[in-house]
């Protein structure tokens, strides 16, 4: 058997695979359905791709790095600028995986595995040589590398924002003539100044950080930087006070009315029990409440989960049950008491929070309530941990 005939059952094995991803993963399920439907056995499949979900994920890319070379030879790329030669090839790399953007989230998260990163870099720097080498590229000083690196982190930064695009108008938007590519491109030139002139390279940080940083989310705030939480203290009493900003989202499209919640609220009430646990060991109690008249929280943000992607729905929830999470291990492990006081309506994820406190306290007015919609409504389970506490917590009426 030739080398060739080794790529093209590689390849058919993978492109079906690409199929099954979505759903299984890049594992050893997903290539065996792959093989089985392109009509090879369990044992050829393990023979084309010994390291699993690495040799798959390898094998995606460079086939896609093919395809792309392929179209772009058949464009006229000498009749454009070099900017429009390196954002024809960008565009041309991510178009081909329209149809397979969740499988692409799924390589990313694989790939971001610390005993994968160098893989991950090798497979960037084949990607974007071949967009340089497409575009004419004969440099062979220190422009072949700085070239590579400025598009490797434009191109990872594109693609972490078409991922998280969900618009019509993504490629149509699509330039790389504007002000990050700028300042990367008075970058390059700015570095052969200062070899010349025996200086270390200015500027590197910022120009490349403006390309690696769209599309990511930050993780990181402080108590100063909440916009839903407020946290107080009187002794050793701390609380936890919600009222989330409306506007405040992570994405544009939608209002968090109600005290609804994203994964930016979640982020906040994290980064709060963390800091209580191991900031504050003299709290022995905390308090959380609404800040909002007749209403505790409504859960999680509908208008959110309805669009956002699969991945992302399953990554927020699991944030957020593991924020759940934290606060019974602050109260088992570290002696802290959460107390849920709820004056008003606590619906779906907003009940889940509550139930992850030691105790609640439900107003006796008429009108507060807990509930878990989802459940009559929807015929679906909580999704954030909601079974298992419900069935050990009883609420206190005050």
């Amino acid at each position: 058997m030739t080398r060739q005939d080794i790529e093209t059952q590689r390849s058919a094995i993978m492109q079906a695979a690409l199929l099954h991803v979505p759903f299984d993963g890049w594992g050893e399920t997903a290539l065996l359905r792959g093989a089985a439907d392109a009509g090879f056995d369990a044992a050829t499949a393990r023979r084309l791709f010994p390291q699993g979900a690495t040799d798959l994920i390898a094998c995606h890319s460079h086939d896609a790095d093919r395809r792309m070379l392929a179209e772009l030879a058949t464009l006229d790329l000498d009749s454009m600028k070099i900017r429009m030669k390196i954002a024809t090839a960008v565009r041309v790399r991510l178009e081909q995986n329209v149809a397979h953007r969740e499988a692409v989230r799924r390589a990313l998260s694989m790939l971001a595995l610390p005993q994968n990163s160098a893989l991950a870099m090798r497979l960037l720097y084949r990607t974007v040589d071949a967009m340089w080498h497409a575009a004419g590229d004969t440099a062979t000083d220190h422009n072949f590398y700085t070239k590579r690196g400025l598009l490797g982190g434009v191109y990872s930064a594109t693609l972490l924002c078409w991922l998280n695009d969900n618009s019509d108008g993504f490629f149509g938007d699509l330039d790389l003539s504007g002000p990050a590519y700028r300042r990367g491109h008075a970058y390059s030139q700015g570095f052969g100044r200062d070899r010349k002139a025996g200086r270390p390279p200015s500027g590197s940080v910022p120009a490349i950080a403006s390309f690696c940083a769209a599309g990511m989310i930050d993780f990181a705030t402080q108590p100063d930087r909440y916009r839903h939480w407020t946290l107080k203290f009187d002794g050793p009493v701390a609380e936890l006070i919600l009222n989330v900003d409306e506007d405040g989202g992570l994405k544009p499209g939608y209002a968090l009315k109600l005290n609804s919640y994203d994964l930016g609220v979640d982020i906040e009430l994290y980064d709060a029990v963390q800091r209580l646990r191991f900031e504050h060991p003299e709290v022995g109690a905390v308090l959380i409440t609404s800040a909002q008249d007749r209403v505790f929280c409504a859960g999680a943000n509908i208008a959110m989960l309805g669009g956002a992607s699969h991945a992302e729905k399953v990554n927020f929830c699991k944030f957020t049950n593991e924020t759940r999470l934290g606060i019974e291990d602050a109260s088992e492990y570290s002696g802290q008491r959460y107390i849920a006081a709820i004056a008003g309506t606590a619906a779906g994820g907003g009940y889940e929070m509550a139930l992850a406190a030691d105790h609640i306290i439900l107003v006796d007015d008429g009108s507060s309530a807990v509930s878990l919609p989802e459940v009559p409504m929807l015929g679906v389970l909580p999704g954030t941990g909601g079974v298992d506490p419900s069935g050990r917590q009883t609420a206190r009426a005050a």
